[in-house]
């Protein structure tokens, strides 16, 4: 079974890409919002100081070339934050495998130096009530044998 304390880690990643893939749809239309701001801005100036003249604007393209390398790049940084992910889920998989392969969930309690539990013998863990009667017979067992 996964350890749920990675659940926030897991929960994180998730988080992070997803943002991070929002973030790359949405560069194009911020820039372009930013942009027909600044335009919208400049005409205001503009039409303060010579209100006769007419301004028209609208954005130019990027070369086929340069929008070409820029969407490469997108794809480039979803594939790499994907490999990540893969090897972080790779690690925690394996991890997980790791320790129930060598977890035996057996334990042994002594008391005074003197076993007085094997979960291995028994196949269980004992109750708190029979651990108490356990060790408070041994203490009873202790102290008849010193008087």
């Amino acid at each position: 079974m996964a350890d749920i304390g990675r659940l926030p880690l897991v929960a994180g990643l998730f988080l992070f890409v997803f943002l991070t893939w929002r973030d790359l749809s949405m560069t194009e239309q911020s820039s372009h919002l930013l942009l027909r701001r600044v335009f919208e801005q400049y005409t205001s100036v503009l039409h303060e100081k010579f209100p006769h003249v007419a301004v028209e604007g609208d954005n130019y393209p990027p070369p086929a070339m340069r929008s070409l390398l820029a969407q490469g790049l997108s794809v480039l940084k979803l594939a790499l934050i994907a490999m990540v992910y893969a090897c972080l889920m790779i690690f925690f998989i394996s991890n997980a495998i790791e320790g129930q392969l060598i977890s035996t969930g057996a334990f042994e309690i002594s008391f005074n130096d003197v076993p007085v539990w094997s979960k291995l013998e028994t196949g269980r863990i004992p109750s708190a009530a029979e651990m108490f009667q356990i060790i408070e017979n041994h203490m009873r067992f202790g102290q008849s044998q010193t008087t």
